[in-house]
């Protein structure tokens, strides 16, 4: 203990903030190795485990943006998942309120293309993807907020196309489900990327031309099959 510890009457040990679990969403669905997305103390390692305290789920850091991503170790059993977090940071947190999911044996969660893992792109932003069924819409949530950015139909070819401005310059991290005849999909693992504050013109040229022609592919496409 520092003497500003001793003076100040707290320990360089003192408790860390309490974690929160964003993703998966509560009783949402997901694949058998799902990816868990949530807040907490910059710098510490976030921990998660069920309920029980039984099972060990994933661990990893804490970014400086109080942001956390993690993959599950191993693939987890069919069914009801109920985890908590905790955060080590020289002491533990308390743990956070539990969270629970199903696991589905099947993964039929929609696939996102575009835009790429850890890309950067302007502030008009493509999403574009594809389903295992044709029919029905994709729901494009913002995990750090909450957000429900746009809700896309599904071609007859399986594919999945939108664009959107607005969304703001900084890190952003999405998931997507698939509905169809009222039935939603396994949430999309989650996909991160930035928007640039000012984009130049050429990345915004470029990223409206790619949008352009592969929506035009799409299209034709679809029209052949």
């Amino acid at each position: 203990m520092s003497k500003s510890d001793m003076s100040s009457g707290h320990s360089s040990d003192a408790q860390p903030g309490l974690p929160t679990i964003v993703f998966p969403f509560e009783d949402g669905k997901t694949a058998r190795r799902p990816v868990l997305f949530g807040t907490g103390p910059a710098g510490g390692l976030i921990e998660i485990w069920d309920a029980g305290e039984n099972f060990h789920y994933a661990s990893g850091p804490i970014g400086s943006d109080e942001r956390w991503t993690v993959d599950v170790f191993e693939e987890i059993a069919p069914g009801l998942h109920q985890i908590r977090a905790r955060v080590i940071a020289g002491a533990a947190s308390e743990w956070s309120a539990p969270r629970s999911f199903r696991a589905n044996a099947t993964d039929d969660a929609p696939v996102i293309n575009l835009p790429g893992e850890s890309e950067q792109v302007s502030d008009v932003v493509t999403f574009q993807g594809t389903v295992p069924r044709a029919g029905g819409y994709v729901d494009i949530v913002d995990l750090n907020d909450g957000r429900h950015l746009a809700q896309v139909r599904v071609g007859p070819d399986m594919t999945w196309f939108t664009q959107l401005t607005g969304l703001g310059a900084r890190v952003h991290r999405v998931s997507v489900n698939h509905r169809l005849d009222g039935v939603a999909s396994n949430w999309a693992g989650v996909r991160t990327f930035t928007v640039v504050a000012a984009a130049s013109e050429g990345l915004f040229d470029f990223a409206r031309l790619r949008a352009f022609i592969q929506n035009a592919l799409r299209k034709i496409s679809s029209i052949w099959r």
